[in-house]
């Protein structure tokens, strides 16, 4: 199993964090549209980009080792929640109400802004606050979780244009800023998951053909009560769902739950399983799965029963995290990044192949111009011949 993040919400545990998932690594950016000045593709190269506290979207290339180069600025949203990567880019812009999109330079990983960006939500109350891209054999859809208790939907075109869906959007209780998507290997069906940070539970939809949502029977699933849902992300599991992973930011838990065939939850066995102070953010990466907890500035690190779902804490975890609240994100060479808003920096660590223990980075923490509130990585494919 591999399964990669594609982008994180840095609030700590009051907003709580967002990791963005996306079944079969997407972010490998093969876009025939991206802006490409030179005409030449970076061959196997990768890039992190963040969004910060002033209106800069900063990106980083990737080097050799997993250091992050000197970062290069282009002008995107204040204080933006969220940020995707996956084709083109997009990044939540609350203070239009909005979403900014921009091709990906394949050769430098620069940004230019898409024509007809920023894309309205339709909504003048609430704020982007969780984006989640996902693709069926129908098309490529985007979904916006709102604080006015909303999901937008969009068709999202391959030049990056995206287009308002048909009854969008989508109810699902008070504020479902954290999405995560599960396909069904036995029945081809997708679904989305919205955590209600401020209402409780977990909304359940299809993801009909035509990207509209629509309800689950049982939904909206129960979570304990004032348990705070955060950051989820789907890993491997005993169906053909996987297992869908919750981050109860509230209780200091991990709860745990089967996807049935149906879209309908059933809690595993052994959830919820024990996390550090206010966990934020998650990740389920190979065989290993980690929560950066917002409240003490730690990574828990997990091993994963792949047939079944289980977590089990590995040797050395929790792992200290400077004073990062959230974001945590896979930079595809076996590495994994953190924002830390407040030393203006972004942590990286290497991940053992066979333990899942967490070791810091040469050179981490990489400075940043400004403070890094979301990440997310975009990768290009190893070219033969490069």
């Amino acid at each position: 199993m591999r399964i990669c993040s594609l982008g994180s919400l840095a609030r700590g545990l009051f907003v709580p964090a967002l990791l963005l998932v996306l079944a079969g690594c997407g972010t490998d950016n093969t876009n025939s549209n991206n802006n490409n000045q030179s005409g030449d593709m970076c061959s196997g190269c990768s890039f992190v980009y963040a969004t910060t506290n002033t209106n800069q979207l900063l990106s980083f290339k990737v080097e050799p080792g997993g250091a992050l180069g000197a970062p290069a600025s282009t002008q995107g949203g204040a204080d933006s929640p969220a940020i995707i990567g996956g084709g083109p880019l997009y990044e939540s812009d609350p203070a239009n109400n909005a979403i900014d999109a921009f091709d990906v330079n394949s050769s430098n990983g620069t940004l230019t802004a898409i024509a007809g960006s920023p894309f309205s939500i339709g909504s003048s109350a609430g704020s982007p606050a969780g984006l989640l891209f996902a693709n069926n054999y129908s098309g490529s859809y985007l979904y916006v979780g709102d604080t006015n208790g909303t999901i937008a939907a969009f068709n999202a075109a391959s030049s990056g244009v995206l287009t308002a869906l048909s009854g969008s959007p989508f109810p699902a209780g008070v504020a479902p800023v954290n999405l995560a998507w599960s396909y069904n290997s036995n029945t081809g069906a997708s679904f989305l998951y919205a955590a209600d940070f401020s209402g409780g539970g977990i909304y359940g939809f299809t993801i009909d053909s035509n990207g509209a949502l629509t309800p689950v029977a049982g939904s909206p699933f129960a979570t304990a009560p004032g348990s705070a849902p955060a950051a989820m992300v789907v890993g491997a599991g005993a169906t053909g769902g996987g297992t869908l992973y919750v981050a109860l930011s509230a209780l200091n838990e991990i709860a745990a739950y089967s996807v049935q065939d149906s879209g309908a939850l059933t809690a595993l066995t052994g959830s919820p399983f024990l996390a550090g102070r206010g966990p934020a953010t998650l990740l389920a990466y190979s065989n290993f799965f980690y929560s950066l907890n917002g409240l003490d500035h730690t990574i828990s690190g997990y091993s994963v029963d792949l047939n079944t779902g289980v977590l089990t804490e590995i040797a050395g975890s929790p792992f200290p995290a400077g004073t990062a609240l959230a974001g945590l994100i896979d930079g595809h060479n076996g590495d994994i990044y953190v924002p830390d808003t407040q030393s203006n920096g972004i942590l990286g660590f290497s991940v053992n192949a066979t333990t899942g223990s967490l070791t810091p980075l040469a050179g981490s923490p990489f400075l940043t111009s400004a403070g890094p509130v979301a990440l997310t990585s975009v990768a290009f494919p190893v070219l033969d011949p490069p």
